[in-house]
């Protein structure tokens, strides 16, 4: 008699991936349920080989995607349910570092990863730099040069390295120590700086010609930016400027000198001003409509010297001046009394002493001189002629006046 005793088929095996299977890696299948004693026997994609007694399969036997089946036996050959599992590698990520090298110390360093989807991007440099994103972007300094490594790591965790040397070159130099400055017409400044590098150009070469460093003067005559442009062999280039503003210096004409009689009134319409953010006044006012004014109505009452002054904000002060003579009004008299009892003893010829140029003579009746007085009259005739008092009588005048050109004549009356 035979006995038949019906053995247990081992439990199906469980297969999973020991880990993500990157494009490029190797694969690792494993078997999750292991029951001791049972061999597991594998058949790889496509039928394309077989795999007695593993437990797992590895790249060092198949780096194949497909179906992977295993079965498991007992010591009798007695078999299990297949388990299978189909696997496919994942793709790593595609990236490109690129860079903006050779760069120049001081300038913009961009590191950038170039990719075809979106992954996370982690950094390493030079000095221990570390960070995150796409674009690595920082200021160069000189120990920023050196090699730039990217990982980008998609959702599957599949990685891709990259990287980038960077070379950052020596800077050129231009330095200007001057600030804006304000600079009144025809006036100069010195413009001060450190520069090196290579060669220097200033621009505009209205006011700077030639490369000039370290100190210079300049006379603008507009206002404009002065710029420095130092470059460098390796061809860095760096720039530096500062606004300069030129304003027009005052300047002032208050008029040519007039003379009116008194009791009339001029107005000072040749007056002119220029300059920039200027104020003005005339003074003194005394004799002014308006002395705010810049073409005022002048009525002085005696001669007067006005003063036109102008303030600049930015430039100075100036002042010219106007002189407006003031002529009395002339009368003459036609009898005078020289008998010494201190009334109308002499012939007072009201206002002629005003006119400086003007001449007085005086005829008898046969023509013949017997006084004559110039530069404006300065002392009356007492009705004398060489020290002996004239005889009453009338007596004929000429009183030239060059100021006015004119020319009074008349008679006058010695009583006795």
């Amino acid at each position: 008699t035979v006995t038949i005793v019906p053995q247990a088929a081992p439990a199906t095996p469980q297969l999973s991936l020991a880990r993500t299977w990157c494009n490029g890696d190797s694969l690792l299948i494993r078997i999750n349920n292991i029951t001791p004693g049972i061999q597991y026997r594998w058949t790889l994609p496509n039928n394309t080989g077989f795999i007695s007694n593993g437990i797992s399969i590895g790249n060092a036997i198949s780096n194949v995607a497909g179906t992977y089946t295993v079965v498991g036996a007992t010591p009798n050959n007695c078999t299990s349910i297949a388990g299978s599992i189909t696997v496919a590698p994942v793709n790593r990520p595609q990236i490109t570092v690129q860079s903006n090298t050779p760069v120049c110390e001081g300038s913009s360093l961009q590191v950038q990863v170039q990719s075809d989807s979106a992954y996370n991007i982690t950094w390493r440099g030079p000095n221990g730099l570390t960070a995150n994103g796409s674009l690595l972007q920082l200021t160069a300094q000189a120990n920023s040069g050196g090699t730039y490594v990217a990982t980008a790591r998609n959702q599957s965790g599949c990685t891709r390295v990259d990287s980038a040397v960077v070379v950052v070159l020596p800077p050129a130099v231009a330095n200007i120590r001057n600030t804006d400055t304000l600079v009144c017409l025809g006036d100069s400044f010195t413009v001060r700086g450190s520069f090196g590098g290579g060669n220097l150009i200033w621009q505009p070469a209205s006011i700077v010609s030639g490369s000039i460093a370290t100190s210079f003067t300049v006379r603008p005559t507009t206002s404009t930016w002065l710029t420095a442009i130092a470059s460098s062999g390796s061809g860095c280039i760096q720039r530096d400027s500062f606004l300069i503003t030129v304003h027009e210096k005052p300047s002032v004409f208050a008029g040519r000198d007039t003379t009116i009689f008194k009791g009339f009134s001029v107005p000072l319409t040749l007056a002119r001003v220029s300059g920039t953010a200027i104020n003005f006044i005339w003074t003194p006012s005394t004799g002014l409509n308006d002395a705010t004014l810049l073409n005022p109505l002048a009525t002085p009452q005696l001669t007067t010297q006005y003063i036109l002054s102008v303030n600049s904000a930015f430039c100075g002060a100036v002042s010219d001046t106007l002189t407006i003579r003031v002529l009395e009004n002339i009368r003459v008299p036609n009898a005078f009394s020289p008998n010494g009892d201190g009334v109308n003893d002499t012939w007072v010829i009201e206002g002629l002493n005003t006119y400086r140029s003007a001449t007085v003579e005086v005829f008898n009746r046969y023509g013949q001189p017997v006084f004559s007085a110039g530069r404006g009259y300065p002392q009356a005739w007492n009705g004398t002629f060489k020290g002996k008092p004239l005889a009453a009588g009338t007596f004929y005048y000429v009183i030239t006046i060059p100021e006015l050109n004119n020319t009074l004549s008349g008679w006058v009356m010695i009583l006795k």
